[in-house]
């Protein structure tokens, strides 16, 4: 699998699940506050 990324940080391959998760999440916190969102996701390198 090719990895995808943007500005050097490893793109994530979300399911319509997820990105359904992340809208309600988005549309929650924009309701709270005039302030912009910005949503940031990582995942730490599993320990071996």
């Amino acid at each position: 699998m090719d990895k995808k990324e943007y500005s050097g940080y490893q793109v994530a391959d979300i399911t319509e699940s997820d990105n359904s998760m992340i809208n309600r999440l988005e549309q929650e916190i924009s309701q709270k506050t005039d302030k912009d969102i910005v949503l940031v996701a990582y995942q730490q390198d599993k320990q071996s």
